[in-house]
């Protein structure tokens, strides 16, 4: 019983020298912000083929998916209804033939 309180005790000061030696190495972490450099080309790829432009078919090909987000997202936002709703009113106003331009 003497012989496992003195391994207890020697693992117990090991774990605490060990805990106190790995705490302080830690490194001072400054936040450092990615940066764009000046210049250059920014460019997007698409990885894999497209096929249909529905959203409510795209969950079997991420590519369909991600261009679905990109193409619907802005679909059922506020500004975008008001701004169809605006266009229709002056189209319904204008004479036919009359060119909209936005």
């Amino acid at each position: 019983m003497k012989r496992l309180r003195w391994q207890i005790l020697v693992v117990a000061i090991t774990v605490v020298i060990v805990a106190l030696l790995l705490l302080s190495q830690q490194p001072v972490s400054i936040p450092v912000l990615p940066e764009a450099a000046p210049g250059g080309v920014y460019t997007e790829a698409l990885i894999g083929s497209m096929g249909r432009l529905n959203p409510m078919l795209d969950w079997n090909n991420p590519a369909d998916r991600d261009i679905d987000r990109l193409i619907f997202s802005g679909l059922m936002r506020l500004e975008f209804l008001l701004m169809a709703r605006y266009i229709t009113f002056q189209s319904e106003r204008m004479p036919s033939g009359t060119m909209v331009s936005l």
